[in-house]
């Protein structure tokens, strides 16, 4: 999610839709880092303006999202 918040800090002043997805639900986010950081990084996110959404496998999914929203999907994901 870091590189996440780092376009969601560039992107806050425009009127562009961030959505940060994680392969990871919360929990397994929580499990496998910090819970201080992960929840802070989420915080940070949501004030920016970005949704967060746990627990998204990319290669299930049909985006339907509308015009001007960017969607992130974190690779590769290496807990530790």
């Amino acid at each position: 999610m870091s590189f996440s918040l780092s376009l969601s800090s560039h992107l806050k002043s425009t009127k562009a839709n961030l959505i940060s997805t994680t392969y990871l639900s919360l929990g397994e986010l929580h499990k496998a880092y910090s819970k201080t950081t992960i929840d802070k990084t989420i915080k940070q996110l949501g004030d920016n303006g970005a949704a967060v959404h746990h627990d998204v496998d990319a290669t299930e999914i049909e985006l339907q999202v509308p015009k001007g929203t960017v969607a992130v999907f974190n690779f590769p994901c290496v807990p530790g």
